[in-house]
């Protein structure tokens, strides 16, 4: 309204009788000093509207730095979330297997003895899947005051002779077959004579500590 009001009043001067004695010139001076006033008139409203300008300009970017670690905030707890319930959802991994949980006992027997006999063996065969050897290492029996593990080996002049052995290998993927005139296992000074018919338990130990029972019948068996 201030600016056009005052463009009002110069074209009533502009309009001037006294004016008009010069029409040319004092048409163009006057629209210089229009000019003029117009500028000197409007500078206090560009000044105003640069700095409401700048203002809004500061507010907006100070709007940008106060939110924007909020939301780096809030995507990163949503990451975060995310993370957890991915992790919660896979089913927990199973711990390693023992030797005792692969390994496999196929054909275990026992032998019978006649009445007196303090002194038999047990044989199977142990079959290893994995791809590492796992040994054999220890027996135990509740019908035996000493039980281990023996090899029988063709000496010079075909002699056999039964050994006492540290271990028993069961090679990676392959099976160890403990059978008479081989590797066994040796119950000694028997608590109980075992019976053709019956069963009884053997615990192997392996070489990872695991240990399995084993049910084995009891049979006569001549070789």
């Amino acid at each position: 309204m201030h600016i056009t009001l005052k463009a009002a009043n110069w074209m009533q001067v502009l309009s001037m009788s006294h004016l008009k004695q010069y029409p040319v010139l004092n048409y163009f001076s006057m629209k210089k000093c229009l000019l003029e006033h117009l500028m000197i008139t409007l500078r206090p409203h560009l000044i105003m509207a640069c700095l409401l300008l700048l203002s809004l300009t500061a507010c907006n970017e100070q709007t940008k730095t106060d939110t924007n670690p909020a939301t780096a905030n809030a995507q990163t707890d949503q990451a975060t979330t995310e993370t957890v319930s991915a992790m919660a959802s896979i089913p927990a991994t199973k711990a390693a297997s023992t030797a005792a949980e692969f390994i496999s006992v196929d054909q275990q027997r026992i032998r019978s003895v006649p009445p007196g006999q303090t002194v038999t063996g047990a044989f199977m065969i142990l079959k290893n899947p994995t791809q590492q050897t796992v040994s054999l290492i220890a027996a135990h029996s509740d019908i035996a005051g000493v039980t281990e593990l023996h090899e029988t080996t063709m000496q010079e002049g075909g002699v056999m002779k039964m050994q006492k052995i540290d271990k028993i290998d069961i090679p990676a993927q392959g099976q160890a077959e403990l059978k008479p005139g081989g590797l066994h296992i040796m119950l000694i000074n028997l608590s109980k004579e075992p019976v053709n018919g019956d069963s009884e338990s053997i615990t192997l130990k392996f070489s990872d500590n695991s240990e399995l029972e084993v049910v084995a019948p009891v049979m006569d068996i001549m070789k």
